[in-house]
């Protein structure tokens, strides 16, 4: 077998992938939206990546250490049942009926839906509207503050209020 000349080395080079000059950190407008964008190394030499840590209100209010790290994780255990449950608004039309309800919801959602609705009802009904508009609606709590004609900054006050008593309910303090 004769050796390769630089001609053919050149085109079996032009052949393959290109390797990443960068990864892939999304588009710029996705850094003009107030979440926090952890950027670090890969384990490609002079790459480097992103991860967005602040998806949701409630992880914005943990990052900023506005509410506490038991409040958070009762958010987020109110959230997954109310999902789970099916609640979350549908994102597509339907042919039947409305206000039909879900008559074959599987026991795993109905029992999710049971557990929403008496963790809203131990944290009352003066609490729980500012639960569902930031924890599930992913509103601010100054938006909902705001909405009931109050001053905005008492909306987090009242957050924490409410993720406390969601808290007792869970166990978790």
């Amino acid at each position: 077998m004769g050796r390769k000349s630089a001609k053919q080395k050149q085109k079996n080079k032009a052949d393959r992938p290109p390797a990443l000059a960068l990864a892939d950190v999304g588009p710029k407008e996705r850094y003009q939206h107030g979440d926090v964008i952890e950027r670090r190394e890969t384990i490609q030499a002079g790459v480097k990546g992103a991860r967005v840590l602040t998806v949701s209100m409630i992880d914005r209010y943990r990052h900023k250490k506005q509410i506490t790290v038991k409040q958070s994780d009762a958010a987020l255990k109110l959230r997954a049942d109310w999902e789970m449950a099916g609640r979350q608004m549908a994102v597509t039309g339907t042919y039947g009926q409305a206000g039909q309800g879900n008559p074959e919801m599987s026991d795993m959602a109905a029992l999710a839906s049971a557990r929403y609705v008496k963790a809203t009802r131990a944290v009352g009904v003066e609490l729980s509207p500012i639960l569902v508009h930031v924890a599930l609606l992913d509103g601010s709590a100054s938006d909902w503050a705001r909405g009931r004609g109050d001053i905005p900054q008492s909306g987090i006050a009242v957050l924490r209020l409410a993720l406390d008593a969601l808290a007792r309910h869970y166990g978790l303090t």
